[in-house]
């Protein structure tokens, strides 16, 4: 009888521990296994990283948030996972798939409990999306992100520099995790832009694996260096040589000359209209000629067709004495010019045209209260040389009135 009663209690403890035992089993697994192939046929190579939020499976493990990242060699996928289609909650695994340091296409997987594997079309639920890399945002969009990025570089526990595609802005939007494991930065390693050093002690041993998320550098307020069409720096960029050309610029566009490059078969500058000289000059009283201003023109500035504009205005200061006001070429004097008294102003002009050997000239003068006298003639030079063109004037009688030289231009028109 006491046998009886000690062997059911046996049997009680046993069924107990059991049903302990069966509490603390691993839960089950489904194992999926597939070969993934690009559009090209050939083999996929890469990382699928999956994903999931936490719940409570079938068999009532608990299954905290987490995620595991699984290499796929010449296309091969193989990973066990907890089912999800009996779990107490709505599951599922989210899968990303990044191959050449890029996410390219995710999808999501439905995981039902299976004896044998499964292939991803027996998980795969919902339809895949591409995931293209960040990209120019519009106005207002903010920074774009770089998520997932695995860096460049041999992973051989002897390599410790690795290389990311964009440079993090700002270098402290920088997550990069070493087997799910958040690095720190200036501690485990340290970036300077898109290179990550590592500090010999945290060097990345062979199947470790590496995942970089950062910021990346907002289009609508870049820094540094511009590039493409535009050259400088950011913020004041501006835009580089040869960017704009003719088809560009509106018929009506408001251009001034002098932002315009003019050395094209259409437009030289060797053809444009020379100023030499344009300014006031000096007074007299004298009763002999007195030089009143002058221009040098430049040796060889005057080559046959080419054409040359002189134009002078003078004003007598007073009323009692009349005054004389002459136009020099070199030494010689083209024209001399009377004036009475009673003339105030007085105004000059000469034009000539280069001929070979010299220039032929003509010439206008007149006044407020003078006619109008014309003239015209050759005159023989050696245009190699410097030529200077000047004004003189004089006071008919002494007197403490004045002729001034009020302007003296000079123009060149060279030849076509």
């Amino acid at each position: 009888m006491l046998f009886s009663r000690r062997f059911r209690g046996f049997r009680v403890l046993a069924a107990a521990l059991a049903t302990a035992t069966a509490a603390l089993a691993d839960p089950a697994l489904t194992t999926i296994q597939d070969v993934l192939y690009k559009a090209d046929g050939s083999r996929f190579n890469g990382m699928a990283i999956i994903e999931w939020k936490g719940f409570e499976a079938a068999d009532s493990s608990e299954i905290p948030t987490q995620l595991v990242t699984v290499q796929i060699r010449s296309g091969n996928l193989r990973v066990q996972l907890v089912p999800t289609t009996g779990a107490s909650s709505s599951a599922y695994y989210s899968v990303r798939y990044n191959s050449d340091g890029k996410i390219q296409f995710t999808e999501t997987w439905a995981v039902k409990p299976s004896a044998s594997p499964l292939r991803l079309r027996d998980v795969r639920v919902g339809r895949e999306s591409v995931v293209l890399p960040p990209g120019p945002l519009v106005q207002g969009g903010g920074p774009g992100f770089a998520d997932s990025e695995i860096p460049s570089g041999p992973v051989d526990g002897a390599n410790l520099v690795f290389t990311l595609a964009n440079a993090p802005a700002p270098a402290s939007s920088l997550s990069l995790y070493r087997n799910g494991v958040l690095q720190k930065q200036g501690f485990d390693y340290m970036l300077s832009g898109t290179a990550i050093s590592f500090v010999a002690a945290a060097a990345p041993l062979s199947g470790d694996v590496l995942l970089a998320s950062y910021r990346l550098t907002d289009p609508n307020n870049p820094s540094g260096g511009a590039g493409g069409s535009l050259t400088g720096t950011f913020p004041n960029p501006i835009l580089a040589d040869g960017v704009v050309g003719n088809s560009n610029v509106a018929n009506n566009a408001a251009v001034v000359e002098t932002k315009l490059a003019l050395n094209y078969p259409t437009h030289s500058n060797s053809a444009d209209p020379q100023v030499l000289c344009g300014a006031g000059g000096a007074a007299t009283s004298a009763t002999v000629l007195t030089a009143l201003g002058s221009c040098t023109i430049p040796a060889g500035a005057l080559t046959p067709g080419a054409r040359i504009e002189v134009r002078f205005d003078v004003s007598h200061e007073g009323t009692g004495a009349g005054f004389n006001v002459q136009m020099n070429w070199g030494a010689s004097a083209l024209f001399t010019r009377s004036a009475a008294a009673g003339e105030n102003n007085l105004s000059g002009r000469f034009d000539a045209g280069v001929i070979t050997g010299g220039v032929q000239w003509s010439s206008q003068s007149w006044g407020a209260a003078s006619d109008m006298a014309v003239n015209a003639g050759q005159k023989s030079d050696a245009l190699s040389a410097p030529v200077v063109v000047s004004v003189t004037g004089q006071m008919n009688t002494a007197t403490a009135e004045t002729v001034t030289l009020r302007n003296l231009s000079v123009v060149v028109y060279p030849a076509r």
